[in-house]
């Protein structure tokens, strides 16, 4: 196979054929449906949105921050 041949089936241009599948799975030492789980696997990380797996927090907790006052302190004068 061509290197544009191949370029064209790794960015998506053109699919790949059955046959070829199988080629490439033998070449990697897996079984197609593992290789075919394998690509639909990295499609659904590709469409997860990464934002939704931040927790923000409201109000972030400063660990190194004073405690706060229990109140001022009245003066005598």
């Amino acid at each position: 196979m061509s290197k544009p041949t191949v370029s064209g089936r790794l960015n998506g241009a053109y699919e790949f054929t059955h046959h070829e599948l199988e080629l490439v799975a033998e070449y990697i030492g897996i079984r197609l449906p593992d290789l075919l789980e394998s690509a639909l696997m990295g499609e659904r990380f590709s469409q997860a949105d990464p934002a939704a797996d931040v927790i923000f927090e409201e109000d972030p907790v400063d660990d190194w921050a004073q405690p706060p006052r229990a109140g001022k302190r009245k003066t005598a004068w």
